[in-house]
């Protein structure tokens, strides 16, 4: 049996549509959103996403490895809870982070001694080799992507963002 058709709807002439641009003619106004805060943190974080991507990226290593990389070569016996809390990221996330690491062979858990149920993380060789390259790439591309700031600017942004996140 043949489907119905809706005979009104297919009788009568369709709508006209509006007919939209198809570019936009000048600048859009972003006066207010560059206005706030959030939007432009926001915006430099995307600006600054992008040079580590063009730069670090190359090493393989995604923003919050290499800042697990870091925190573990900067502190003897961490643990992934405590790397989990300094870096705000949730414990089932740390988890599968710290084991796609350990594949890798950049990371391996040991035992504390006083504790058997606790796990300190370390870098292996491997890890520390190619931490010291994506750290001097983070380095250089950070730098490239800030070279409209002086060295003091930059000091000064790091220490208003620093205050403002740290201030709970």
């Amino acid at each position: 049996m043949p489907a119905k058709t809706n005979t009104m709807a297919s009788a009568q002439p369709r709508a006209r549509r509006k007919q939209l641009p198809t570019e936009v003619r000048g600048p859009i106004d972003q006066s207010v959103m560059q206005g706030l805060v959030g939007y432009n943190i926001r915006r430099a974080e995307l600006h600054m996403r992008q040079a580590f991507d063009r730069n670090v990226g190359k090493s393989g290593l995604r923003p919050s490895e290499f800042s697990i990389l870091v925190l573990i070569d900067r502190n003897a016996l961490v643990t992934q809870t405590a790397l989990g809390l300094a870096l705000n990221i949730r414990r089932p996330n740390m988890v599968v982070l710290i084991e796609g690491l350990e594949r890798r062979g950049l990371v391996v858990r040991a035992e504390q001694e006083h504790d058997r149920r606790m796990h300190t993380l370390r870098l292996t060789p491997k890890g520390t080799a190619l931490l010291g390259a994506a750290h001097r790439l983070s380095r250089a591309g950070e730098l490239e992507a800030t070279r409209c700031w002086t060295d003091r600017e930059r000091a000064q942004v790091v220490a208003l963002l620093r205050r403002l996140y740290e201030q709970d």
